[in-house]
């Protein structure tokens, strides 16, 4: 049987809608492309086939081998008394969920938006791991009635969390946590207006302007002992590697690390994303520079053009950075999309720049991603032939 190591490492291939893994007695984890892992049961009761998603969601590691596990083994009790586990594990969690005249909580509601409406959605994980520590954190909001939360609940909330973590992650939780009272109202239909109308956003902080220099990315290359145009040797290596890559395609970690051979088109330079962090798939034009340095890893493996996936490959990258005169630099792997999207915008209009981006508002393109100095737009203002500005200016 796998370990909970070798279960973090599993992967479905892109070309694949789902990979099933056989833990016994019905107990199967089913692996996707995007990484997400979700346990299932699959049993007889009356007669009938069943298959249940355990557990509250069903997500690992959120639900552990030990307990996934151990649900089966309780499940396999209750048939042998004649009793539907599926049904029986709902009731207990909707038993748990209401307050006095049958009113559901907004706990059960952020229970019912986790399990029927995030689940299809990317950021999912992150909207679990958000609602789960805001059950944990706030037990008197979420046992309140749902169509009796107020905005002075809430506004406290916000006041609270603002005393712990920056207001740009306020206002992500904030807009999730109206996400819950939206569906609530449209989906379940329990209340007639979202309390969050009532609550300001907290105030968002200026959007950051980092960019990334040449001697940062030679400080990165010899800290994973990386020699820059060569084909890496080991997983170390192949973080500088991505980190260059990301400079020359303005590509996400995430993107680079579920690149495949077929998606990779040299005749035509282009790189084709089928599944992006908007929803939306694209290809990515490519730079001779670019397509030289994809070239670089060939024959390393025969499916994925590199074996790191995108959270080891932000981990790694943070070990490296720590590892040398970085530290304090506040550098991160993102920054690399930044730069890249400033140099190309020196060669690209804006609308073919977001193309290549993937952006799909060009105001969060310009005012976030391009961050070109003053100097630099006085040295393209100034090179290559006078312009009609000179000539004009030479005529008056």
């Amino acid at each position: 049987m796998l370990t909970d190591a070798q279960i973090r490492k599993l992967r479905c291939p892109p070309n694949e809608s789902v990979v099933r893994h056989n833990f016994g007695n019905g107990l199967r984890l089913y692996v996707r492309p995007s990484g997400l892992k979700t346990w299932f049961l699959e049993y007889k009761h009356e007669g009938k086939d069943k298959i249940w998603k355990i557990g509250i969601y069903g997500m690992y590691p959120d639900l552990s081998l030990a307990d996934a596990s151990r649900i089966r083994d309780d499940s396999k009790s209750l048939r042998l008394k004649g009793i539907d586990p599926k049904a029986h594990y709902e009731a207990q969690k909707e038993a748990a969920s209401v307050v006095l005249k049958g009113k559901p909580t907004l706990r059960l509601v952020i229970e019912t938006y986790l399990s029927k409406e995030s689940i299809n959605h990317k950021g999912h994980k992150w909207n679990f791991n958000r609602l789960e520590k805001f059950k944990r954190e706030y037990p008197d909001i979420c046992d309140t009635a749902v169509d009796e939360v107020t905005p002075l609940q809430l506004i406290e909330w916000r006041d609270d969390r603002l005393e712990f973590v920056k207001s740009a992650s306020v206002s992500r939780e904030h807009n999730l946590l109206s996400s819950v009272f939206t569906y609530a109202i449209k989906e379940m239909q329990l209340l007639p207006e979202n309390p969050f109308s009532k609550v300001k956003k907290p105030k968002t902080s200026i959007p950051r302007q980092r960019r990334v220099s040449r001697e940062e990315v030679e400080i990165i290359c010899n800290a994973c002992g990386y020699v820059q145009g060569t084909a890496p040797q080991n997983k170390k290596q192949q973080v500088a590697w991505c980190f260059i890559f990301a400079i020359l395609t303005a590509m996400r970690a995430s993107e680079i690390s579920g690149i495949t051979w077929n998606n990779v088109n040299f005749i035509k330079r282009f790189i084709h994303l089928p599944d992006t962090k908007n929803g939306s798939s694209r290809n990515v034009p490519l730079l001779d520079e670019a397509v030289k340095h994809i070239k670089l890893m060939q024959g390393f493996d025969d499916l994925r053009m590199v074996t790191i996936d995108a959270d080891s490959l932000s981990t790694m990258f943070r070990k490296v950075r720590d590892s040398t005169q970085l530290k304090e630099a506040d550098l991160r792997f993102h920054d690399s999309r930044h730069e890249a999207c400033t140099q190309l915008a020196k060669i690209l209009q804006i609308q073919d720049l977001a193309k290549v981006s993937g952006h799909k508002d060009l105001k969060i393109l310009l005012n976030v991603y391009y961050n070109i100095t003053a100097e630099e737009l006085a040295d393209k203002m100034n090179g290559g032939s006078l312009n009609n500005v000179v000539q004009f200016a030479k005529i008056a």
